[in-house]
């Protein structure tokens, strides 16, 4: 299985892309490519009644990676800025 993605909102800032997604977590999976080119900034905000507190995000190129693959079903946003 894998992260889905819901997209909240997707736009351009200047020269970067702006954007924020609902990540719904299959319980096993912590890595999702994002619609960006390279993602230069991410941060991941729990949805409510979701998962542990914690959970600390890394990324290289338009993978971000969870530290933690979370419970099927639970839910994460994930607002991000970078290059298209």
């Amino acid at each position: 299985m894998a992260i889905s993605l819901t997209k909240q909102f997707l736009t351009v800032m200047g020269d970067r892309v702006v954007g924020c997604y609902l990540l719904t977590l299959d319980g096993s999976a912590t890595t999702v490519k994002l619609p960006i080119g390279v993602i230069d900034m991410a941060y991941v905000l729990r949805g409510m009644g979701t998962g542990p507190a914690g959970t600390t995000v890394s990324w290289s190129s338009a993978t971000l990676t969870l530290s933690a693959a979370g419970a099927s079903a639970k839910t994460h946003y994930v607002f991000f800025v970078g290059v298209g």
